[in-house]
């Protein structure tokens, strides 16, 4: 379960970002100069680029977080699950780290 299958940063500019993520030799197959929405494959990973006002639509159409505000910074992460019994499984584990952040243990027992 302990994975992270994509990585999204919310850009000013995909074709900008592009470029430049290429110019580093990450690998992708898209063919238009300006997308907008760009993946690139990684060993286990994708790294996506997506427009950073459209990232926050995407996170939240009604209300989006604001873009200069300190509740978004830009980037959103994916762990994809293969049944809803390994989600439910995995909002256990963020559960019971919220009621034990709130402790003077934690969740692993050391403060």
């Amino acid at each position: 379960m302990n994975r992270i299958n994509l990585i999204c940063l919310g850009v000013q500019s995909v074709a900008r970002s592009m470029a430049f993520y290429k110019a580093l030799g990450f690998q992708c197959y898209e063919k238009e100069m300006n997308p907008p929405i760009v993946f690139f494959d990684n060993q286990g990973t994708k790294l996506e680029l997506f427009q950073r006002e459209a990232l926050a639509k995407d996170i939240h159409a009604a209300n989006p977080p604001e873009i200069d505000s300190t509740s978004f910074k830009g980037f959103t992460l994916a762990i994809n699950m293969k049944s809803k019994e390994e989600v439910d499984s995995f909002l256990s584990l963020v559960k019971q780290w919220e009621h034990h952040q709130t402790s003077r243990e934690g969740l692993l027992g050391r403060g």
